[in-house]
């Protein structure tokens, strides 16, 4: 059996990271939808530029929000964290490519492919990206 704080706690991590994900989905989907239709980029180069983007964001609030990581950035923190979104993005690019193969617009795709990829890095950047920092 999980202690109530402990799983208070990791309540309180997950509903914050879904919020910052959500947010990072809808940034994501409107850069895209942006870049696609103003430049006429195709949609998989849009999400590779969003991904520069939007991933610093995701760094900062899931770090200071989400995780509540005390102190300063550690390099390894950042570096774990962009090896995870970079995984997470080429994972998300190909549901995102098989949805759109399938007949499915690119902009719901996209914004779909993002909650197929949560819970993993969810966990990714719990117990890897922030590690020990988290559990402050």
């Amino acid at each position: 059996m999980i202690p109530t704080t402990i799983a208070s706690k990791r309540g309180r991590e997950v509903a914050r990271f879904l919020v910052v994900g959500a947010t990072s989905a809808a940034l994501n989907t409107a850069i895209i939808v942006a870049l696609t239709e103003t430049f006429r980029l195709h949609y998989l180069v849009s999400y590779a530029v969003c991904f520069v983007l939007v991933t610093l964001y995701g760094f900062a609030a899931n770090r200071s929000w989400s995780f509540a990581v005390k102190g300063p950035v550690r390099r390894q923190e950042l570096v774990r964290y962009y090896v995870t979104t970079i995984i997470a993005t080429v994972l998300a690019m190909a549901f995102s490519n098989l949805m759109v193969r399938a007949g499915m617009a690119y902009w719901l795709a996209v914004f779909l492919s993002a909650g197929v990829i949560a819970p993993l890095n969810f966990v990714a950047h719990r117990f890897w990206s922030f590690g020990a920092g988290a559990d402050q």
